[in-house]
C-alpha cells in the first residue's frame, strides 16, 4: 500500500491533469509554495521552506515533539557567503516497541541558482504550469520528491494507517553545494 501511495503521490505531481483527488490539489499547492521560495544557497530561504513543510505535519496532527527544524550554517562555493539554512526531521513513531529498524525518507530543500535571463519562457522561481507541465527551480530536483513524500505521509496517515517502524524524514538544505546537513543529521 505505501508504494502504491507513494506511486501515486509522484505521478499526481509529474502530471499537470486535472483531478478531482483533493491530495492532488494539495500537493500542487503545496508543490507551487515551494517553488516559490528561492531556497538557494546565500538567500537564507531554506528554512522558510522548512517551517513550511514542518507545519503541514503539525496541521495533521505529529506531535511537536517530532517535528524538529534544525538551522545550521554552511558555505556556498567560493564567493558565496556562509549562509543561513536548516534540515527538517519528523519521525512518525511506530506504536509500542517496533521490532524493525525505521525508514528514512530523505530529500533536500535547497535549489540551484538560476537567472531569469536564462530562462525563456518563465521566471525560475515562479511555479508555471503551462502545457500540462510544471516549470520552477525545484519541480524536478527536488521540492517535487519532498511534496511527494510529506503528501503521501499524510496521506496514510489521514487514512488510518499505523506504521510497524518508526517513519523518518529528513530533508537538509544544502545538497546542492556542501552536503553539511547530511552529516550534520547524521551526527545529531
Amino acid at each position: 500500500m505505501r508504494s502504491f501511495l507513494l506511486a501515486t503521490a509522484a505521478a499526481a505531481l509529474i502530471s499537470g491533469t486535472v483531478h478531482a483527488d483533493p491530495w492532488h490539489d494539495k500537493a500542487r499547492a503545496m508543490l507551487e509554495h515551494a517553488v516559490n521560495i528561492p531556497t538557494v544557497i546565500g538567500r537564507g530561504k531554506v528554512p522558510e521552506l522548512a517551517n513550511y513543510f514542518a507545519d503541514q505535519f503539525r496541521q495533521a496532527g505529529w506531535p511537536e515533539g517530532d517535528i524538529h527544524v534544525m538551522p545550521y550554517e554552511t558555505k556556498g562555493d567560493v564567493g558565496t557567503p556562509t549562509d543561513h539554512t536548516a534540515a527538517l526531521i519528523v519521525r512518525w513513531r511506530a506504536q509500542g516497541h517496533p521490532k524493525q529498524k525505521p525508514i528514512m525518507l530523505m530529500g533536500h530543500m535547497d535549489v540551484v541558482e538560476a537567472k531569469k535571463e536564462d530562462w525563456a519562457t518563465s521566471d525560475p522561481f515562479v511555479f508555471t504550469e503551462k502545457d500540462n507541465y510544471y516549470y520552477g527551480r525545484g519541480t524536478i530536483d527536488m521540492k517535487d520528491g519532498d511534496v511527494a513524500i510529506i503528501t503521501s505521509l499524510l496521506r496514510l496517515k489521514a487514512a488510518g494507517f499505523k506504521p510497524k517502524r518508526d517513519i523518518i524524514v529528513f530533508f537538509t538544505g544544502d545538497e546542492e553545494t556542501n552536503g553539511l546537513g547530511a552529516h550534520y543529521g547524521a551526527t545529531t
